[in-house]
């Protein structure tokens, strides 16, 4: 290896290096250098095996010791004190159990079972978003369809969400424009979701902006129904043993200016053989029936919701399809054909009608 004229400054180097019990810092005061040029002398020292990594270490290993012998004894003992963080052994355990009991629910929700007791037709009144609390709430419609849902037999509801405007953020400055108080929007909340034999309520947007700790999850619903946030996917098990799926979501993925059921059609003809899917959300009405390959019909229904007069809708400029707030589902297990087995009927009072009609036929 060849010589430099710094290996001629090694020896001299490696000797005040072990005086100071290999420290750096300590040879690089004695020759009054820097700490980084010792380092790399030390460095080019063991490269050319004037030290060792042995030797080096073993050195290292007594200045450490001689450094803690010179301590002073401390002056006190210190205290012994509880940590608050949760041990990582305690806090990966919780982890696990959280993981599990969330992939547990996750799971039991991509398909809910409902057993349908009611021998028979029955009816699904869906009711489109609410909005109670908004002055453009089209309340006698919704008196209209809520006495209907409780008196006619047979008949069950679900609704596609927001049930009130629920202003938060920049948008609470919107209370301003409508003569009811957030007070009364919970007040008329709480009367729709606890006034009508829900078999499913979804949370729309505006219900999700209450965040955690939303009154809906405590408030007692009628027959138990299941209530989610943003959507639900149902197998109804009808007492002959039939099946009927129901899909309903807030909204689904998708837009098009030429067809308001784009979404839903989408996810019928590309994700799911489901024989309902629901939507709301756009505050129009609309209805398409896409045909399985195995011959079952799928219906894809997006109902407007019960806010009439919208001043965003205004200002927008978007036209008016909302013809209609509310839809009913006849389903009818003893139908032979795929068009007995679900009818739609967009005027829910004749709906009304020709669901008892059905049941005295059974």
């Amino acid at each position: 290896m060849r010589q430099t004229s710094i290996d001629e400054q090694l020896p001299e180097v490696v000797r005040v290096y072990r005086e100071t019990g290999c420290s750096a810092r300590g040879t690089a005061e004695k020759l009054k250098v820097s700490r980084h040029t010792i380092m790399r002398r030390v460095a080019r020292a063991i490269e050319l095996g004037m030290l060792s990594p042995d030797e080096k270490l073993q050195w290292g290993e007594i200045a450490q010791m001689s450094y803690e012998s010179e301590k002073p004894d401390p002056l006190f003992e210190p205290p012994s004190l509880v940590q608050e963080d949760i041990p990582v052994e305690e806090l990966i355990e919780r982890r696990l159990h959280d993981f599990q009991r969330k992939a547990e629910a996750y799971e039991s929700r991509k398909l809910i079972p409902i057993k349908i007791k009611e021998p028979g037709p029955i009816g699904l009144i869906v009711f489109g978003d609410p909005h109670v609390d908004d002055d453009g709430c089209d309340w006698p419609s919704l008196l209209r369809d809520v006495e209907i849902a409780k008196k006619t037999p047979g008949m069950v509801a679900g609704n596609v969400g927001d049930l009130q405007n629920n202003w938060v953020g920049r948008l609470s400055r919107l209370y301003g424009e409508q003569s009811t108080s957030k007070r009364q929007a919970w007040q008329l909340t709480e009367w729709l979701a606890t006034e009508v034999p829900w078999l499913f309520l979804i949370k729309g947007n505006h219900d999700m902006w209450t965040g955690t700790g939303d009154p809906l999850d405590y408030m007692k619903i009628p027959g138990q129904g299941v209530l989610e946030a943003w959507s639900v996917r149902m197998a109804l098990q009808l007492p002959n043993g039939r099946e009927v799926r129901v899909n309903c979501r807030h909204d689904f993925p998708g837009h098009s200016q030429w067809n308001l059921v784009h979404g839903v059609s989408k996810a019928a003809q590309m994700h799911y053989s489901d024989h309902i899917l629901l939507a709301g959300h756009k505050h129009v009405s609309g209805y398409n029936i896409v045909m399985q390959q195995d011959g079952m019909l799928s219906h894809c229904i997006r109902v407007g919701g019960y806010k009439k007069y919208d001043s965003y809708a205004k200002v927008g400029g978007f036209e008016d399809h909302n013809f209609a707030s509310s839809c009913v589902c006849v389903i009818n297990p003893e139908a032979e054909t795929a068009t007995g087995l679900v009818q739609i009927f967009w005027d829910v009072e004749y709906a009304a009608d020709y669901l008892t009609f059905l049941k005295k036929k059974v």
